[in-house]
């Protein structure tokens, strides 16, 4: 690459005084240069631009290293402060006051907030990028419990429910008990004996009358732990023992013990009675299930809404739904002794039951109490008469969804539905070997809602375990052709930026599966709405051509393939969703797929993203969500986007 430019590189970084931001210049500057190619290695038609290049080198590591920034990661960090960051950042950044890590950690803040760090928000020294993480963590945490705060009050009208200091025995359905069971040190009430702080408890609780007794435990005492409740809790009888797994659980750090994931939950019914177990909820996809065991992550201070953790031991909302959905009955009395911040208080009022939690500190019952507010609201169920509304985003389970669709309203379903359990820690996921019957069953509920010529397009992917490929897709492809459906060739999602993962003795994985599923052999597809401009076209040694009979032909368009090549990196950012994917990706399968002015299905939108693309390009929609946090992501995105344009094509 030889300039002007280069020879002023070659001189000055000889001396090396340039600042970062000096740095970032001469990054850009080269970038520029050398040409847009995102990245594309520099031995494919480009050395004659960059001849110093190693082969298979990337344009922007070369541009990095000329510029002294090291690689395109640091290079993009600097970048982004010299773009975002306030001028003392900048500043800071330059001196080496703070490292280039930190400095984008922090750029990635309002300006208000920059200024706060570098005026003492966070330790002095040299500023690293784990201290301005950690001190926007907790800048998160205080913003959701101000956001608790200012929404308290919401339940309307209020229901029945108290959280109180008093101890006194409460005549109640169901009894749901999360004591403390000696697995803390580090806080004052952790009983000194366990066994007969356990006795105490249970003896005077058995005088409650509910029909069912819900106690929490931990492995630790798991064994004592039943025995101390079966000699204690009169009148009651062991019935069965339940599992919480906890996917997010990491303890112990220990590398002599395995990874404990889960915690026991005994579950005790009062003697003589003929209480069934109720199953009020939807199949097995969500939190209301008739299994014994549960499957919901830890809370965490990274969370949000009513999964952020304001308690050392704090239990999921979701784990205690699926308690009192099995039993008891809307309307009826649920009691949590040993309530902390009440998340069964959160999941009984969510459900249409009353509420009496029991905790003795003042602290945690006003947590508790602003959390109820926040977020105890009734759960609306749907209707079988209600209508859904055109281009909407709804909370619920597809499999109750899709059943209010009008008959022959669908053109086109573009979904990412979960991928087995690979995500579980962030929603309800279905195993693998349950996962061929779930998808015939939402398939089957939609085939009277589509058009007879729509399409079903599935973004999957595939799992490997000790090297061997899962065959839950393909078994589940079967499964839908022995259904009726009909099958089309299978359409490829190329991701070429994506993680090296996996086995590195194997080619690295860069591809997703994208199934075609219709009714009829011949579906709607216009393959020329995505494809792409050529100056000419011409099929040479053929006789036959889909474009040009065979015949040359100028300023034409070439079909769309079947392999869209999107990199991740063109995903939006800073969405909370941990499986979105780049709206390049529904834009070219609802142009290809579905009509001008058609109607798109998403039953699994997450964060929105095809419904987003499906009114960029005219058509209409309803995306359903079992999750209440991303149907409000999903609708706060296209309530934030109504002039967005659609992204590029792809081929």
């Amino acid at each position: 690459m030889p300039s002007i430019l280069d020879g002023m590189l070659t001189e000055n970084l000889m001396r090396k005084d340039f600042t970062v931001s000096e740095r970032v210049a001469i990054y850009q500057a080269i970038k520029t240069e050398i040409g847009s190619r995102k990245g594309q290695r520099t031995d494919l038609g480009l050395r004659d631009k960059c001849p110093e290049v190693e082969p298979g080198e990337r344009t922007d590591d070369f541009a990095a290293k000329r510029a002294g920034l090291g690689n395109r990661k640091t290079a993009d960090r600097a970048e982004q402060v010299v773009s975002g960051g306030v001028s003392k950042l900048v500043e800071a950044m330059d001196s080496g006051e703070i490292s280039v890590s930190a400095a984008a950690e922090i750029a990635g803040l309002p300006k208000k907030q920059q200024k706060e760090v570098l005026d003492g928000g966070c330790d002095h020294g040299k500023l690293v990028a784990r201290q301005v993480r950690a001190y926007k963590q907790q800048n998160r945490y205080q913003e959701q419990v101000n956001g608790h705060q200012e929404i308290a009050g919401s339940v309307a009208p209020r229901l029945k429910w108290t959280v109180t200091g008093s101890q006194r025995v409460v005549r109640c359905d169901l009894l749901i008990v999360d004591p403390p069971y000696g697995i803390l040190d580090e806080v004052d009430w952790e009983p000194a004996d366990i066994e007969q702080f356990t006795r105490e408890w249970a003896s005077k609780w058995a005088k409650c009358e509910a029909d069912f007794v819900v106690v929490f435990f931990s492995q630790r005492h798991m064994w004592d732990g039943r025995r101390w409740l079966d000699e204690s809790l009169a009148g009651y009888e062991f019935q069965q023992m339940l599992v919480w797994h906890a996917p997010n659980n990491k303890a112990p750090k220990s590398r002599k013990w395995l990874k404990q994931t889960w915690e026991p939950i005994f579950l005790y019914r009062r003697t003589g009675s003929d209480r069934m177990i109720h199953d009020h909820g939807s199949w097995w996809t969500g939190e209301l299930h008739d299994f014994d065991c549960h499957v919901a992550p830890v809370p965490q201070t990274t969370y949000s809404g009513h999964k952020l953790k304001q308690h050392p031991c704090q239990k999921p909302v979701s784990a205690m739904k699926w308690l009192i959905n099995a039993m008891s009955k809307p309307g009826e009395k649920v009691v949590s002794l040993f309530s902390g911040v009440s998340p069964c208080g959160i999941a009984a009022l969510q459900l249409g039951r009353e509420y009496h939690g029991i905790e003795k500190d003042q602290k945690l019952r006003e947590i508790a109490q602003t959390r109820m507010e926040a977020f105890g609201t009734p759960e609306r169920r749907v209707s079988p008469l209600r209508k859904l509304k055109l281009n909407s985003v709804v909370e619920g389970d597809c499999l109750e969804l899709i059943p209010l669709l009008a008959n022959q309203s669908i053109h086109c379903v573009v979904t990412s539905p979960p991928y087995g359990e690979q995500k579980k820690e962030y929603y309800p996921g279905v195993p693998e070997r349950l996962y061929p019957e779930f998808t015939a069953r939402w398939m089957e509920l939609l085939r009277s809602k589509l058009t007879e010529d729509a399409s079903v397009l599935i973004v999957i992917d595939t799992t490997v375990d000790r090297g061997v490929v899962s065959d839950y897709v393909l078994q589940t492809q079967l499964l839908l052709r022995d259904h009726g459906w009909k099958q089309h060739r299978t359409l490829f999602w190329h991701k070429p930026d994506t993680y090296p993962l996996g086995h590195k003795g194997w080619p690295r994985h860069c591809y997703e599966e994208i199934l075609w599923f219709s009714k009829t052999d011949k579906p709607f597809c216009d393959p020329m709405a995505n494809g792409t401009p050529r100056e000419r076209l011409t099929v040479s040694g053929y006789a036959y051509s889909q474009w040009s009979a065979g015949t040359e032909k100028e300023n034409a368009v070439a079909r769309m393939g079947d392999v869209l090549t999107v990199p991740i990196n063109e995903s939006e950012k800073g969405i909370p969703h941990p499986a979105k994917f780049p709206a390049a990706v529904p834009e070219a399968l609802i142009k290809t797929f579905c009509p001008p002015k058609g109607c798109v299905l998403d039953p699994f939108c997450g964060s929105g993203t095809t419904l987003l693309a499906a009114r960029q390009l005219g058509r209409t929609f309803y995306g359903f969500d079992l999750l209440a946090e991303y149907v409000a992501l999903a609708r706060d995105r296209l309530a934030n986007k109504r002039n967005g344009k659609a992204a590029r094509n792809v081929v």
